[in-house]
């Protein structure tokens, strides 16, 4: 009886160290079915290698911690003691980054104020170089026939304005000579010799009565190369310079005059006789009315005139405007 009990002792310790080793075999192993499908990563379109080639389990795609950790610029640390993992961004702590967002502070700083030094220094040189293009530009271009023009030049950041400015009380009787054809050459080669020295900004301009110091008319070279001439009409003069540019020269007319009383305005016009004449009497009538029209759109008041002929300032016919601005004419 007692062996029995001792047999019996020896088979119960050995049925519980075999379900203890069968119980901790179970908790540290599992089997698995891993398919491979020749998995490929890409990063960036581009395929990455990596030692150990990706699998699927239960639908679920494993890949190899430490491969996807570089792929994401990360650090992996295996810690065998303690059975642990750990992943950290690489270049350490925030300090370090915190330092280096610094660095690259204090760089870009550096190179805002040596921007700015350099932007100061061309700016000086720009002006200084502009002082000698408006130098220039009055020795070659400060007279247009008889009228004398001081020529000032303005930057901002986008444009060159060009401002000549004009006595138009003293040059009263040379504005004649401000006529489209002529002028318009002129303020053209103006512009062209700016922009030779100025290549990345607009250029405009304008003609300005000293006296007044006010805008007489502006312009622009256009895509066709040629000057387009927009008109500030605030005073009778500046309305008179407008009408000479739009009508002398054409038609027989050699010259046109205004001259103006409270609210009444008289045309002047001096033809070439023989030239007016030969128009229709119905051609003359539609350019006396153009006038008119022109004039409407700066003044109101009573409007008329006369047209003496140019040679011997003698008187041909007067003309006078109903309220439609329909002209009558009386010899």
């Amino acid at each position: 009886m007692e062996r029995f009990i001792r047999i019996f002792a020896v088979l119960l310790v050995l049925v519980l160290l075999l379900s203890f080793t069968s119980t901790s075999y179970a908790q540290g192993f599992k089997n698995l079915k891993a398919y491979y499908r020749g998995i490929k990563i890409f990063r960036n379109n581009n395929m990455v290698k990596i030692d150990i080639e990706p699998f699927i389990i239960n639908g679920t795609t494993f890949v190899p911690l430490r491969a996807l950790a570089e792929l994401l610029d990360k650090e992996v640390d295996w810690d065998g003691k303690n059975y642990r993992i750990h992943i950290k961004d690489k270049g350490g702590n925030f300090g370090e980054l915190y330092k280096i967002i610094q660095e690259q502070k204090e760089t870009i700083e550096k190179q805002e104020a040596r921007i700015k030094e350099l932007e100061e220094r061309l700016a000086k040189y720009e002006q200084s170089s502009l002082k000698d293009l408006e130098k220039r530009l009055n020795k070659e271009y400060g007279q247009y026939k008889d009228i004398k023009f001081d020529i000032k030049l303005e930057e901002t950041r986008t444009e060159i304005k060009v401002k000549i400015y004009t006595d138009l009380k003293e040059n009263k009787n040379n504005l004649k000579d401000l006529r489209a054809k002529g002028f318009n050459e002129y303020l053209k080669n103006i512009i062209n010799e700016v922009r030779k020295e100025i290549r990345n900004k607009a250029i405009v301009g304008a003609l300005i009565d000293s006296n007044k110091d006010n805008e007489i008319l502006t312009f622009i070279l256009n895509i066709g190369n040629s000057v387009d001439i927009s008109f500030a009409v605030d005073r009778i003069e500046e309305l008179e310079l407008l009408l000479e540019w739009k009508y002398a020269d054409n038609n027989g007319i050699n010259e046109l005059r205004l001259e103006k009383d409270d609210d009444e305005i008289e045309i002047i016009l001096y033809v070439d006789r023989s030239k007016w004449n030969d128009l229709r009497e119905s051609k003359q009538e539609e350019l006396l009315e153009e006038i008119y029209k022109e004039i409407r759109k700066h003044f109101d008041g009573e409007i008329e005139g006369e047209i003496r002929n140019y040679s011997n300032n003698k008187k041909i016919y007067e003309f006078r405007y109903n309220k439609k601005g329909n002209v009558s004419i009386e010899y």
